[in-house]
């Protein structure tokens, strides 16, 4: 019996320290949704949000959710669910996405045309900048921001460009010509950006342009010549995965060859419009008709459905919460974050220490963990890479990692990695 007591008391002690939980935004309901990735069981009501909820991240252990309809940020205590603030953009700004840099959060403004630079230490708007027109998604690399521009004054379309903006000094570099309407961007194996256009909903269809970074040029386009596209994301198996605007589910290509492998008619997660992944599962949400409730599916690797959870109505977006007591950050005053990029990664990561301390550069030291909380290497200076190997100088498989800082006080702040290749 004792034995029996053990093992119980083992595999509890594993489900605290490595926890997770999915948030999801269901727009209809205009609620947020957890998901325990544990026991694959749903809080639909987790928290109330505005009109249009339409993207959400986590960022120093709070929710932010874009609220379209109400234009303004919403930010929710990641544990409760209680509401902390409103931060509020202009009338008629249609925010879409958030994204964050060291002190600052970032925002587009579909209808204002807009970039706003908002201040994280008090919850304002500290600068604003025209962009132009229609911007959407964004991605950072490098120290850059890259923002789409879909060109939307519907139903007509200008050509779709996507901006290069200097984070340092908040001002526009230049703007690269893509497809019609792009509206989602991700960065792949270190160089090259895949922008999704999704078309102008009639006789323009989607497409993926492939931009190289250090040149800024268009390399290749990927037309999926019998859909509108709708979301964009990378998976574990050298694909990308697409999402069709009229609901047929997550459509694929090549990470490498830029082959269409699942098209429309034959997709490799039937109504999926989102994918997120972890070391064990896909996890994808199915909005359904809009109407009734959603669906939140876990697949296995080989895309069998393993399990299938109902959300709220119009599941919109989704962000996973790594819950990690044995890495849990220490308050440490001097220690401001770690910027990680590109973060998914693919051969190697970059980790850039900022601190305003520069007496401590010499001696502050990142360790790597594996999910089960082994430390696998040991790196040290104030800006360095992984190579995605450990100690023996294996290349270690893809999944969720942990990289920790300490300074010379043994203190420590943890940011969550995800190698996808």
């Amino acid at each position: 019996m004792k034995k029996v007591f053990l093992f119980m008391l083992v595999l509890v002690s594993i489900s605290f320290l490595f926890g997770k939980e999915m948030f999801v935004v269901n727009a209809n309901s205009q609620t947020i949704g957890k998901v325990d990735l544990t026991s694959f069981t749903a809080n639909n009501n987790f928290s109330q949000i505005g009109m249009y909820g339409n993207d959400i991240k986590i960022y120093d252990d709070k929710i932010y959710v874009v609220n379209s309809g109400d234009n303004e940020i919403q930010v929710i205590n990641v544990n409760t669910g209680e509401n902390i603030a409103i931060i509020e953009l202009e009338d008629s700004a249609n925010p879409w996405s958030i994204i964050f840099y060291e002190d600052f959060a970032y925002v587009t403004g579909m209808m204002t045309n807009k970039l706003y630079k908002i201040d994280l230490s008090n919850s304002q708007v500290s600068d604003s900048m025209e962009i132009g027109i229609g911007p959407e998604a964004m991605i950072i690399v490098n120290d850059k921001l890259y923002v789409t521009l879909t060109g939307v004054q519907y139903p007509n379309y200008s050509i779709g460009k996507v901006a290069l903006i200097d984070l340092n000094n908040f001002t526009k570099i230049t703007e690269i010509e893509v497809g019609t309407n792009p509206q989602g961007i991700i960065y792949i194996n270190n160089q090259f950006l895949h922008i999704m256009c999704t078309g102008n909903y009639n006789d323009i269809k989607g497409s993926v342009f492939i931009v190289d970074v250090n040149t800024g040029q268009v390399i290749h386009t990927i037309s999926f010549i019998s859909s509108f596209l709708t979301t964009i994301q990378p998976g574990i198996d050298d694909l990308v995965y697409v999402g069709d605007a009229f609901g047929s589910g997550l459509l694929s290509y090549n990470i490498e060859s830029y082959d269409i492998v699942n098209d429309a008619s034959n997709p490799a997660f039937a109504g999926g419009s989102h994918l997120i992944y972890d070391e064990s599962y896909y996890y994808v949400l199915n909005p359904g008709d809009w109407v009734g409730s959603s669906k939140f599916q876990i697949y296995d690797y080989s895309k069998q459905l393993v399990d299938e959870i109902n959300l709220g109505i119009g599941a919109s977006a989704m962000v996973m919460n790594q819950i990690n007591t044995s890495l849990v950050d220490t308050v440490v005053p001097q220690l401001k974050e770690i910027n990680a990029y590109p973060n998914p990664f693919n051969d190697q990561i970059n980790f850039e220490l900022t601190n305003n301390e520069k007496s401590l550069n010499e001696k502050r030291t990142i360790e790597i963990f594996n999910i089960r909380g082994q430390k696998i290497n040991t790196l040290k200076g104030n800006k360095v890479q992984w190579d995605g190997k450990d100690y023996n100088s294996k290349t270690v498989p893809a999944g969720v990692y942990f990289a920790r800082m300490l300074n010379e006080h043994n203190n420590y702040k943890t940011k969550k990695i995800l190698k996808i290749k």
